[in-house]
């Protein structure tokens, strides 16, 4: 698995986290003990969101990028899987 995929999975899943922590301080902050100001604390995990949100998108543009461009070829001569390199086959 590349980066890109990781990178884009993990960031859609703390997404949806920051999300519903968000949503839980919000609207139902007595099941969150510790944050003295609940509002504050829905704020910060918005903007964490967002910056997931941004994570995701470059994620994904590089992941769409990486499967477009060509393989590098084998240093050395050395046979890939697409067969052997250096005028060997």
């Amino acid at each position: 698995i590349t980066c890109a995929k990781c990178c884009t999975f993990y960031s859609i899943f703390g997404f949806w986290f920051l999300i519903m922590i968000g949503i839980l301080l919000e609207y139902q902050p007595l099941y969150i003990q510790g944050p003295e100001d609940p509002e504050a604390g829905a704020q910060a995990c918005y903007i964490g969101a967002v910056l997931y949100l941004v994570s995701m998108a470059l994620s994904i543009a590089y992941w769409f990028y990486d499967s477009k461009r060509a393989p590098a070829p084998a240093p050395g001569g050395v046979a890939s899987k697409y067969g052997a390199v250096g005028g060997v086959n």
